[in-house]
C-alpha cells in the first residue's frame, strides 16, 4: 500500500512537473508573437529577438526538464535500494549505492558550480553598475552573460556523460543483483 502511494505521488509529480514544461511553450509562442507585433523592429532585429527568446526559453526548458529526470530517477533508485537491499548481494547493493552516489556528487557539484558562476556574474554586474558608475548598453552585458553561460556549458558537457554513465551502472549492478539473487 505504501509503495502504491509512493508511486501514486511519483506519477503525479511527473504529470505535473510535464504540464508546467509545455504551458511554457504556449509563453514562449505569445512572447514571439508580441515580438512579431512590434512595429519598430526592422526584420533583422526581429529575428535576433526571437532567436534570443527562444535560445533563452529552450536552455531553461531543458535544464528544468534534465533536473526532473534526475531527481526522479534517484529518487527512484533510492526506492527501489531501500526495498531491496536486503534481497540482492551486499556487493551489488554497496556497488551500485556507491555508483550512484558518485553520480550524485557530480550532479550535485555541477548546481553548485553553476550558482557560483551566475552570482558571480551579477556580483561583477553589480560593481559595474553601482561602485563603478559604469552603466554598459544591454549588448554588453548580453555578452558578459553568455560568456558565463558558455563556461557552465563546457562544465556540464564534461561531467554530463560521466553522471549518466555512473547512475545507469549503479542501477544496472543492482538490477543484475536482484536478478542474481531471484534466480
Amino acid at each position: 500500500m505504501e509503495t502504491e502511494d509512493r508511486l501514486s505521488s511519483l506519477e503525479r509529480f511527473t504529470k505535473e512537473s510535464i504540464d508546467k514544461l509545455l504551458m511554457k511553450d504556449e509563453d514562449l509562442e505569445q512572447r514571439l508573437l508580441t515580438l512579431i507585433r512590434k512595429e519598430k523592429l526592422d526584420d533583422h532585429a526581429l529575428r535576433v529577438e526571437a532567436l534570443k527568446s527562444l535560445f533563452s526559453s529552450t536552455i531553461s526548458q531543458s535544464k528544468a526538464y534534465a533536473n526532473v529526470i534526475f531527481g526522479l530517477g534517484y529518487a527512484s533508485f533510492f526506492a527501489a535500494w531501500t526495498g531491496l537491499r536486503a534481497t540482492v548481494p551486499k556487493w551489488s547493493a554497496t556497488v551500485s549505492i556507491l555508483c550512484v552516489a558518485g553520480s550524485m556528487l557530480l550532479f550535485v557539484s555541477f548546481e553548485i558550480v553553476q550558482m557560483w558562476t551566475v552570482n558571480r556574474y551579477h556580483r561583477k554586474v553589480g560593481e559595474l553598475l553601482w561602485r563603478k558608475g559604469i552603466f554598459p548598453d544591454l549588448d554588453t552585458l548580453e555578452k558578459v552573460r553568455f560568456e558565463y553561460a558558455m563556461r557552465v556549458f563546457r562544465i556540464w558537457t564534461f561531467l554530463f556523460y560521466p553522471t549518466v554513465f555512473f547512475a545507469f551502472a549503479g542501477g544496472g549492478v543492482f538490477v543484475s543483483g536482484l536478478v542474481m539473487s531471484i534466480a
